[in-house]
């Protein structure tokens, strides 16, 4: 209603006009909801008291229409909603899938780089990045081992090299996975999360009471949750085979890690 009409009404129904959204806004749907419950356990009562037998008939077979109208609409909505999944993924899962191998390269590198000189090549991610399907997965649970087996000299600034690659992780692939809805990459995402604050954690005990047994472990459960990463990723990878091409192209390293 125009403000000029309002006046020519007069002064009550341009207050009632003004007024009226903030008493819809009020409505609480709560109120609707019982409203339309009692409304039909009236209209339900009032039809068994009329025609007992007709009317329940009638109830069932509307009770059974209902059901199976939802269970058809559920089952629409999901096949629906797979593939605008599927469509989403579709658009990223190149960029996604490159940078969370290398970033998972890169932290296994850190890992490696502990390893006494000369390194076993077997537990080298960086150099298994050239090579075949679910090299890097493999790479990374050798390493986990030389990590277990070997004795090595453990930097507590291990923590401060990795965390770079682990923000990646976090602040860049989670999100747009979470937005995306790939399951599988998101929890073992999440189980590193886990075992990075892990390894924080012991670490700041090193820093404040000194050298900790749990530190190897803490190292080794990190390769772990990498190559299980890295495994997810292989198998993405060899589905996808232009993401594949572009992360063993840009992973071509000049030289062995081993050499470093």
């Amino acid at each position: 209603m125009s403000r000029s009409r309002s006046k020519e009404l007069g002064p009550s129904v341009a207050t009632h006009s003004a007024i009226m959204p903030a008493v819809l806004l009020r409505v609480s749907a709560r109120a609707i909801v019982l409203t339309a419950l009692l409304v039909s356990l009236v209209a339900i009562g009032a039809g068994f008291i009329l025609d007992a037998r007709g009317f329940a008939g009638n109830l069932l077979a509307e009770i059974a229409g209902i059901l199976i109208s939802v269970l058809l609409a559920i089952f629409v909505i999901d096949i629906l909603l797979d593939r605008e999944r599927a469509r989403r993924w579709k658009l990223v899962s190149n960029e996604t899938l490159v940078t969370l191998q290398f970033a998972v390269i890169r932290a296994g590198l850190e890992i490696y780089l502990l390893l006494p000189a000369p390194r076993p090549p077997g537990a080298d991610p960086y150099t298994s990045s050239m090579s075949t399907h679910g090299s890097i997965p493999e790479s990374l649970r050798a390493l986990a081992c030389e990590i277990r087996e070997t004795e090595v000299e453990l930097d507590p600034d291990i923590a401060t090299r990795l965390r770079p690659q682990f923000e990646v992780l976090r602040d860049g692939v989670m999100p747009r996975l979470l937005t995306i809805g790939e399951h599988d990459l998101i929890a073992r995402l999440a189980a590193l999360e886990g075992t990075a604050q892990d390894l924080e954690h012991i670490v700041w005990q090193d820093m404040r009471f000194g050298y900790s047994d749990a530190l190897p472990k803490a190292i080794e459960a990190v390769a772990e949750a990498l190559a299980d990463i890295a495994e997810a990723v292989d198998d993405d990878l060899t589905a996808n085979p232009v993401a594949g091409r572009a992360a063993r192209k840009a992973a071509d390293p000049p030289h062995t890690s081993a050499d470093i």
